[in-house]
Formats: structure tokens, sequence, C-alpha cells
């Protein structure tokens, strides 16, 4: 496991390898948070947010090779319909409007279908009832994370790859 370099408004390589993202456009960065992976001499390496970094995914650098220091993530400030918002903020209450969406088990959530995809509801994006959130996996098995209601996806708390626990908040909704 490997923290990031942080240089300017970009999360940098700590080390050569081939890159394999997590992370996704519009998702919160959080120290400690996966962003993707590092493949080095036949071993993969988890490469973290590191202490510090607050802001949103802006930027993901495709799967490729990376040298040291080579930029993986630029940090965004603001994503259309949505704003960032300090953690208290969201352990202390939901927005007007809103609902929050938690996790029914612990697992490993996705936000899309694969790495190579855009997210299945990205920041600012509208859905149906039903529609399918993201994706959580237990034990190889994948399950659905469904809105219960047709809504614009607000805020996004999670990573893609990041592991998630039973109650965990993981967006919030503004219902239309």
């Amino acid at each position: 496991m490997f923290q990031a370099l942080k240089q300017g408004d970009r999360l940098c390589a700590p080390t050569v390898g081939r890159w394999t993202p997590s992370a996704l456009p519009g998702t919160w960065l959080r120290s400690g948070v996966s962003l993707g992976t590092l493949l080095r001499s036949g071993v993969s390496h988890a490469v973290m947010v590191p202490e510090g970094v607050d802001g949103i995914v802006g930027k993901v650098s495709p799967s490729e090779w990376v040298e040291y220091g080579a930029p993986l993530i630029e940090i965004g400030t603001a994503v259309a319909g949505a704003s960032p918002v300090a953690e208290d903020v969201r352990e202390s209450g939901v927005p007007d409007g809103c609902i929050a969406v938690v996790s029914e088990s612990d697992g490993t959530i996705y936000l899309s279908p694969d790495p190579q995809s855009p997210p299945f509801a990205p920041v600012g994006g509208s859905f149906a009832p039903k529609a399918t959130l993201a994706l959580i996996e237990v034990m190889k098995t994948f399950s659905p994370v469904r809105s219960a209601v047709a809504g614009r996806m607000e805020r996004v708390f999670v990573s893609s790859g990041s592991a998630v626990q039973s109650g965990t908040t993981l967006f919030w909704i503004r219902t239309v």
C-alpha cells in the first residue's frame, strides 16, 4: 500500500507501475480511501489518498504504465449540482429535499460496471426509481444498490473499490 504524492491540485504516482484507477470523477476524496492500484514487479499495491486532501475527483488518468510523480488524479473543487460539504454536515443531517442512501451490508462498492465505464449515477445525473446506483461485492457476489425514488445524484461519499460497512452513507439523492 502506498500513499499518493500531493503536488498542487494533483495526486501523483508514489512509484512506477501499471496504474489502474478505482476512483471516479465526482467522488469525494478522504484520507485513507483507495484511488486505485499500481502493479509493480508482479505485485498489486493500493494507492491511497494522503492526509489533508479535501475535494472531489476531477479527472482520472487512464490505465497505463506510469513513472514516479506522474499525475493520477486531478483534484476538483466543484461539480455541477454539488458543492463541497464538510464531513460534520454529513453526520448532522441530510439537506432539505434530499434522501440518504446507506449500505445494507459490509463489502466493496463499485460505482460503475467496470473501470472503463462511466458511473451508474454521476453527480448531477438524473435517474428513475429502481435505477442501479452502485454494486456492492460480498464474497464474490455483486448486489445492486438501487434508488427507491426518481432523483438526481447530489453527493457521492465513497470511492469506487473502497470498503463500506453496513449503515455507511453512500449517496445523497435530491428527489424530483
